[in-house]
């Protein structure tokens, strides 16, 4: 018999639901464990531990999804962040179970829609992605409308001539460095101030570590640039930006070369890097990070 749990109930059993994601991702992403797992829910400023479902059979964690609620530009909506069963148990009708839960959950919240996936400020993947075709047809069957692409580059870190090769020559008086602890405040506060506060949020992450996660750009000891990595979950690159006067100037060039060599220190095979068109050929250029995973993003009305 199956058990549903909320988020208190994933709380106890978080080593068992990162094997089923390690079991199951396998191919996906190769950070997918207990870290990711917390980084995606858990820390997310929107988490809601009734919007959480882990689908539990004699003891066994068999299934888990995660959703939430979120506004943006004056909408509120609902976000499924996560959704997986075990393959032995599939046929069962247990990711119907935990979708129908969470959407009626989601309703009760009065949001009007529900996304897969709605992306920042936290999240796994980037929408459903177009080779998993079972997954594709599962939400289509239950009223789902894939209405846009997202996709992730990869950019290798091994046998890379683009990290390799020495950073570019910086404009006069600007320097790029390691953040350190005590930049976080000027830090954070450049962010939002040059683009969001979702990126802030993101951004605050990347200093949760002794050792923060990202590069600071300066001019004249202000903070004009900056890159992360490990923030918005591990082994993922990004956020990243410099100030509009430094734009086309090689300095996020050099902040994008200096997160994948500290990742590349870390074991990382890759860095995935969430993006749009726009940037992707900054990314290719100065990464040599090509298109690995193209997402369909899904959405229903409730």
């Amino acid at each position: 018999m199956i058990r549903m749990e909320n988020g208190e109930g994933l709380e106890r059993r978080i080593e068992q639901a990162a094997d089923l994601c390690r079991e199951v991702f396998a191919d996906e992403i190769f950070s997918a464990g207990e870290a990711w797992l917390r980084r995606g829910i858990f820390d997310c400023w929107h988490y809601d531990r009734d919007l959480v479902r882990l689908a539990v059979e004699g003891g066994e964690v068999v299934g888990l999804a995660a959703g939430d609620v979120r506004s943006r530009e004056g909408a509120t909506f609902a976000s499924l962040k996560l959704i997986v069963v075990h393959p032995d148990r599939r046929g069962r009708g247990i990711a119907t179970q935990m979708l129908g839960e969470i959407e009626r959950t989601a309703a009760e919240r009065d949001v009007d829609r529900i996304v897969v996936s709605d992306g920042w400020p936290l999240y796994f993947f980037g929408g459903v992605n177009h080779r998993q075709t079972e997954a594709l047809i599962f939400f289509h069957r239950r009223g789902y409308e894939g209405n846009r692409y997202s996709f992730h580059l990869e950019a290798p870190l091994s046998d890379n001539p683009a990290i390799d090769s020495p950073d570019s020559p910086l404009p006069e008086g600007i320097t790029v460095r390691r953040a350190r602890p005590e930049d976080r405040d000027r830090t954070l506060a450049a962010v939002e101030r040059m683009f969001s506060k979702a990126w802030w949020f993101e951004t605050s992450l990347a200093f949760r570590a002794p050792e923060p996660t990202a590069y600071i750009s300066e001019r004249n000891g202000e903070v004009v640039g900056f890159a992360d990595y490990d923030a918005t979950n591990f082994g993922l690159f990004g956020p990243t930006g410099v100030d509009e006067s430094l734009r086309g100037r090689k300095v996020g060039a050099v902040l994008f070369r200096r997160c994948l060599r500290d990742m590349r220190a870390l074991g990382y095979p890759y860095a995935l890097i969430p993006t749009d068109l726009d940037r992707l050929n900054f990314y290719h250029r100065e990464g040599e990070a090509t298109v690995g995973r193209l997402f369909l993003v899904f959405e229903k009305k409730l």
